[in-house]
């Protein structure tokens, strides 16, 4: 049955960062266990390509260099017009905000194809984005698309209850795909080492001064010993990284690292040996949990919902950190080996869910 599957994707996503490739190189290999895919590229980089699709079976991935939506549903109109299974899947990404109208006439558009996708008898399936505060038209027009998904997957507790207090179908939970990526490394005996990975993107003069009221905190309760990495895991955090590697450098008598990793697997051993990461992104906390790091999240409890969210899904609420706290302590939670497998194993059943 599998040979006559035909899935399709298109990448579309935050190019520069590293978490958007693993969240959706997670996607495409759960794909790739149950069926073919024909996975559009057309405004992806060919290095951000090359990560998503490390590692998988090419002669089951047909990849499309032209088209985007239009030219991607026709060609899953014509697979289902030969007879094939089809499924359509969306990206598991963070969505959040409102659409302007430009915005919306986009997005309705795209809605309109995947109505007549369904309607030929292409499943259409989103696993595994999360929900943050979202405007009154950005509602209105999510609560019209999911009615055409076969299936709506949200990666958290919090969405889900924001979907519901919307009126917006959601289906049930599926973990972060990120948990689909088995990473082998060698433990080390003592990870003392400690790791900062921060955005300020967002509100940079405001951002920059809290990171650094942390930074202050946290080593200040510290041995002047700790080595301390500095990881920028997406392009656009690298300045102020660097700053802050080089002040700490000038202030520090124990090794300070600035690292910069540009693949999935670089960024994974860039965590290696840190006892705990302190970051505001979402995947560099998960990343570093994967190699036994504890993650510590500074938030900001509105602007970081679906940090929020997926912590207190995993159990880790004690590891989220705002400026109001005063006091930073000193024994995180980290998250344990079968938890990590227990969530991959949840993964598998949702895909199985999906082509069954």
């Amino acid at each position: 049955m599998a040979k006559d599957r035909v899935s399709f994707l298109r990448l579309s996503t935050q190019f520069e960062n590293v978490g958007d490739a693993l969240i959706n190189r997670g996607l495409v290999q759960n794909i790739l266990t149950h069926s073919s895919l024909v996975v559009d590229v057309s405004s992806a980089p060919s290095e951000f390509v090359e990560e998503v699709l490390a590692g998988t079976d090419k002669s089951k991935v047909h990849v499309v260099q032209k088209g985007g939506y239009a030219a991607l549903a026709k060609a899953a109109l014509a697979k289902r017009a030969a007879g094939k299974e089809c499924y359509f899947f969306l990206l598991p990404a963070g969505y959040t905000g409102e659409k302007n109208r430009k915005a919306a006439a986009n997005y309705a558009a795209i809605t309109t194809l995947m109505r007549a996708l369904r309607m030929a008898g292409v499943k259409l399936v989103h696993l595994g984005p999360s929900y943050g505060a979202l405007g009154r038209r950005y509602a209105s027009l999510l609560r019209s698309r999911v009615r055409h998904l076969d299936m709506h997957l949200v990666r958290d507790e919090q969405s889900r209850k924001l979907l519901q207090s919307l009126d917006v179908r959601c289906d049930g939970i599926v973990p972060d795909m990120s948990f689909s990526f088995e990473h082998t490394f060698v433990p080390r005996e003592v990870a003392s080492d400690i790791a900062f990975s921060f955005r300020t993107d967002r509100n940079s003069d405001a951002d920059q001064a809290r990171t650094r009221l942390l930074i202050e905190n946290v080593l200040g309760q510290r041995p002047e010993s700790t080595s301390i990495r500095l990881v920028a895991q997406v392009r656009r955090d690298a300045a102020f990284m660097q700053q802050l590697a080089r002040e700490l450098s000038d202030t520090r008598r124990a090794p300070v690292a600035y690292l910069e990793p540009r693949t999935i697997s670089s960024t994974f051993e860039a965590y290696e040996g840190v006892g705990e990461v302190f970051s505001n992104r979402l995947h560099a906390l998960l990343m570093a949990a994967h190699v036994g790091a504890a993650p510590v999240a500074y938030v900001e409890p509105k602007a970081d919902a679906k940090i929020v969210g997926m912590f207190q899904d995993l159990g880790l609420d004690r590891n989220l950190v705002t400026e109001h706290d005063s006091v930073i302590a000193s024994e995180f939670s980290t998250l344990d080996s079968l938890s990590i497998s227990r969530r991959r194993d949840l993964i598998c059943e949702a895909f199985k869910r999906v082509y069954r």
